[in-house]
Parts: structure tokens; sequence; C-alpha cells
């Protein structure tokens, strides 16, 4: 008896207008509550490539994809090495003889922050990096110039430039002398901003009676006409309606 009277409770309280009104209504209050806690990942545009500089693309990946081709000219090192926050000036021309063999890599920034290019290779005095905003011009390598690494030292070289939140750029490593770098194999690590995506919690979720920015479980028995509060920081309550 008493399974029966609580049935025909609900059947009660289903069929009341208030019922449909506010199930709807709570019901798109929780999923955006639960929504709104949620953190996505963090994404750091970090990538560690190992490769050989030839005809062969590199391989794309997670966050950047990558060309292979010829450029026009390159880069005079200057010895200066360039660093965040504190932009290098556009260097010169070194020649403009074709046919310097190139891998680059195109990235979108997440975030504001300072991006670090490492390249070690198997014959360091055979290649240099560079990198730039946007893409990559072949026949003109100094267009959209960010960034170089300035000189050759034995072991890894190492630069950074600053980037802005949406920005795409790229980098480039090249041979320093035609056909001087064609086989050597390196490994390129780029290692920029992170960012974390949070979706931003509403001011203030539907059905939260207790200010505490979370929504809370209300349910209407018309039999006495109160409506009853499981409030998330309050706890319970009960409050007649009508």
């Amino acid at each position: 008896m008493r399974s029966m009277k609580k049935t025909t409770e609900f059947l009660r309280v289903r069929k009341h207008p208030l019922f449909r009104v506010l199930t709807p209504v709570l019901f798109s209050a929780a999923i955006i509550t639960l929504f709104a806690a949620a953190q996505f990942p963090t994404y750091a545009a970090q990538t560690t490539v190992t490769t050989s500089l030839d005809s062969t693309p590199p391989p794309s990946g997670n966050g950047y994809y990558a060309e292979t081709g010829t450029q026009l000219g390159g880069i005079v090192r200057n010895g200066l090495i360039s660093a965040c926050g504190n932009k290098k000036t556009l260097p010169f021309l070194a020649d403009v003889v074709s046919g310097r063999r190139y891998d680059t890599y195109t990235y979108t920034a997440p975030a504001a922050g300072c991006v670090t290019v490492t390249l070690s290779a198997s014959d360091p005095s055979a290649l240099y990096s560079a990198a730039y905003n946007g893409t990559f011009h072949p026949t003109g390598v100094l267009i959209e110039y960010l960034a170089d690494n300035g000189s050759t030292v034995p072991g890894s070289i190492r630069y950074s430039f600053d980037v802005t939140a949406g920005q795409q750029y790229t980098v480039a490593v090249s041979e320093l002398l035609v056909g001087g770098g064609r086989g050597v194999s390196y490994t390129l690590t780029v290692n920029g901003p992170d960012a974390v995506f949070n979706v931003p919690p509403a001011t203030r979720p539907r059905a939260d009676f207790d200010g505490d920015g979370r929504s809370d479980v209300s349910v209407f028995r018309p039999a006495d006409g109160n409506w009853y509060l499981n409030n998330s920081t309050n706890g319970f309550s009960a409050m007649h309606w009508g």
C-alpha cells in the first residue's frame, strides 16, 4: 500500500505544472554546473622530432605540420643568438645561391609566451635554424623573420622568441652550405607556452538556492504543498508553496 501511495503521489507531482517547468530547468542547471567544473587538459606546443635533412618530408605530428624543399639564399650568422624579450634585428643574406635543403615545422601558439628551439645535429657545423612569423618563404628567407641561432657551436644550439596567442609560426632547419647538410641527422625540440582551457563558470547557476555557485536538488510535494531543498552548502530545508 505504501508503494502504491508513493507511486500515486509521484504521478500527481508529474502532472503539476511546476514539475513540467522546473524539471528541464534543474536538469540544465546540473549539466551546466558539471560542465563548468570540468577542466580540459593542458596543451603544450612542445615537440621533439628526430629525422635527417633529405628529400623526404619529416613526419607531421600533433600540433604542427612539416614540409621539406630547397631555398634560395641563407642567413648570415652574426654571432647574436635570438632570445625572448630582446628581439634581434633583421640579419643580412649570406648569399643568393639556390638549392639549400630545408625542413620546416609550422605551429599555432596556444597562448602568449616564449618559444625555445633546440637543435642537435650529427654535424653541428652543417645546419642552422631560423624562425618565421606565419609560413616560411623559400625564395625570400628574410620575409617574416623572427629569430635564429646566430652562430654554430659544438653540441646543441638554442634560441628563443616571443609569440602571441593564436600566432602561427614556422621553425626552419636548413643546411649551411648547399649540399653540405644533406643526410645529416638531427633532433629538433620546440618548447612553447602552455595553455589551460577552462569553461568559464556561470555567474549564478539556475536553482542555486544557497548562493554557492552550484545547483541544488529540489522537489515539490503537492500532498503538503512544500518545496524540499537539498542545498549543496546549507543542507536540507523545506519551504511551503502557496
